[in-house]
């Protein structure tokens, strides 16, 4: 039982590594693309007009519009395009 509870684990890490493989981003760009977009957003934040406007937010707004970044964000990984 132990063996095949062993093989079984084995098969399935291979599996796993099989596929985080096939998900490593094509593009080599990944990184730099990334610290762009960071760099942009700390910018963005930075800006005490933006800070401001930030803090005036009600929580439910916010709440709102994470909601649906995270929503379009799910479908454009699941490759469906947004709002379709």
């Amino acid at each position: 039982m132990r063996q095949k509870l062993f093989r079984r684990l084995e098969d399935l890490e291979k599996l796993s590594a099989e596929a985080a493989a096939r998900r490593e981003p094509k593009n080599g760009d990944y990184e730099r693309k990334m610290a762009e977009i960071m760099e942009q957003v700390n910018a963005w934040h930075a800006d005490p007009v933006n800070q401001t406007w930030l803090a005036e937010q009600p929580p439910e707004y916010l709440f709102v519009q994470v909601q649906t970044l995270r929503q379009e964000l799910m479908e454009r990984a699941c490759g469906n395009q947004p709002g379709a």
